[in-house]
């Protein structure tokens, strides 16, 4: 049992903690973009069959939150669709810029 004076201070730090590592994890989702390499590795196909694996629609909607977008449906299509034309993305490789990040992508980024 912890000594009666020291359970709010200890309680305060032990919230603060958890405050602190909750914010660093939503920034880090945030901070980490894949590469065109890494985003086209995230699914069997070159991404223009219509359906997302569902870490390539994370990343997307990663990219649309920074750029202050709307992540719905229909932004996620087409930022996929700018992806893999950028990437040049055939099965599962990126044929054009393997190590640019995918947020940088003309048009995302605007």
């Amino acid at each position: 049992m912890i000594h009666p004076h020291l359970s709010k201070p200890v309680a305060a730090a032990l919230l603060l903690a958890a405050m602190s590592g909750m914010s660093a994890c939503s920034s880090l989702g945030m901070a980490k973009v894949p590469t065109c390499s890494e985003y086209a590795a995230m699914s069997s196909d070159s991404g223009l069959t219509g359906s997302l694996t569902k870490d390539q629609a994370k990343a997307i909607d990663n990219i649309l939150t920074k750029h202050n977008k709307q992540s719905d449906s229909s932004n996620e299509m087409i930022a996929a669709l700018q992806i893999v034309a950028y990437c040049n993305i055939v099965g599962t490789k990126a044929e054009s810029h393997p190590d640019d990040p995918i947020d940088g992508i003309p048009g995302l980024a605007d």
